[in-house]
C-alpha cells in the first residue's frame, strides 16, 4: 500500500509554511501535530496536539491505523480524522536528537536510531495511511561547487539528511516562498491556482507555493508526479486545501 497524498512543504522561517494550513476544510477532522510549541497565527478549529516526545507521533498514527477516533481538545467530542499535519518535521527531529541522541551512551547507535525513526515513520506509519499526510520542514542552504549555485534541502541531520534527504519519502514536495509580484506577474494571466488580494497588491509581495523545479528554482528539491503541475502552475497560492484538491483531481479520487 502506498499513500499518494504525502506532501512536504519546505521553506525558510516566515515563508508561509504554517499559514498555508489556514484554509483546510472541516477543521475538526484535521489532526495537527504541533512540534514547534508555538500557537498557530490564525483562528482554527484543528484537533491540535502539542508533541513533547517524537514517539507521540507514532502513537497518533497507530490510532489512525486502528480506525480510532480522537478527542477534540476544544469541544471534547470524538472526531474522525481526515487529514494529518506535522509542523514541523525539523523540530520533531530536533526533539528526537535532544531526548534520545544527546543523552545516549552509544551516540553512534543513537544516530542510527534517529534515521530508523524517520524511515519507520514514513515507510510504515505514513505509507499505510488512507488520508492526506502533510508536513513542513525548515531548509538548509549550501553552495554546490559543481554548479556554483545555491542548493537547499530539508534541515534534517544524520544519514537521511546527508543522503537522499527527507524529500525522498514524499510524493510531492513544494517550496513556500514570499515573492515579489513582478516576478510572478507573467504567470497570473493563465494560472488556475494563483490569485491576488488587495493587500498583496498593495504590499507588492505574495506568499506562494513553488511547484516545479524551474531554472530559477533549480537548487530546490521540488518534485511531484509527472503531469500534476503544468508550467502555468509554477506558482500557486500557498493554500494546502487547494493543493490537496488539485492532486486528488489528477488521480481521479475524491
Amino acid at each position: 500500500m502506498s499513500n499518494k497524498l504525502t506532501i512536504l512543504i519546505e521553506g525558510a522561517s516566515g515563508a508561509g509554511k504554517t499559514s498555508s494550513f489556514e484554509f483546510l476544510q472541516d477543521q475538526e477532522g484535521v489532526l495537527f501535530l504541533n512540534c514547534e510549541g508555538k500557537e498557530l497565527p490564525y483562528p482554527n478549529d484543528f484537533c491540535v496536539f502539542k508533541i513533547t516526545d517524537p514517539y507521540q507521533v507514532h502513537a497518533a498514527l497507530n490510532k489512525l491505523h486502528a480506525k480510532e477516533q480522537f478527542k477534540h481538545p476544544k469541544s471534547g467530542k470524538m472526531v474522525d480524522i481526515h487529514t494529518v499535519v506535522v509542523d514541523s518535521f525539523t523540530f520533531l527531529m530536533d526533539m528526537y536528537e535532544a531526548l534520545y541522541v544527546r543523552t545516549a551512551e552509544d551516540t553512534r547507535g543513537a544516530w542510527g536510531n534517529y534515521g530508523n525513526f524517520i524511515r519507520e515513520t514514513m515507510l510504515d506509519k505514513v505509507a499505510k495511511l488512507d488520508v492526506p499526510f502533510l508536513a513542513t520542514t525548515h531548509i538548509m542552504v549550501n553552495d554546490d561547487m559543481d554548479t556554483l549555485e545555491k542548493v537547499s534541502r530539508a534541515a534534517i541531520k544524520g544519514s537521511v539528511g546527508k543522503g537522499n534527504g527527507l524529500e525522498s519519502y514524499f510524493t510531492t514536495v513544494v517550496y513556500a516562498k514570499q515573492m515579489r509580484l513582478k516576478d510572478i506577474e507573467p504567470f497570473l494571466e493563465n494560472a488556475s491556482m494563483l490569485t491576488l488580494t488587495e493587500e498583496e497588491k498593495f504590499d507588492e509581495r505574495k506568499h506562494v507555493f513553488v511547484t516545479r523545479p524551474a531554472r530559477q528554482h533549480s537548487g530546490d528539491r521540488i518534485k511531484s508526479p509527472r503531469g500534476v503541475f503544468e508550467v502555468k502552475d509554477l506558482y500557486t497560492d500557498n493554500n494546502t486545501q487547494m493543493l490537496i484538491n488539485h492532486i486528488r483531481k489528477f488521480y481521479g479520487t475524491n
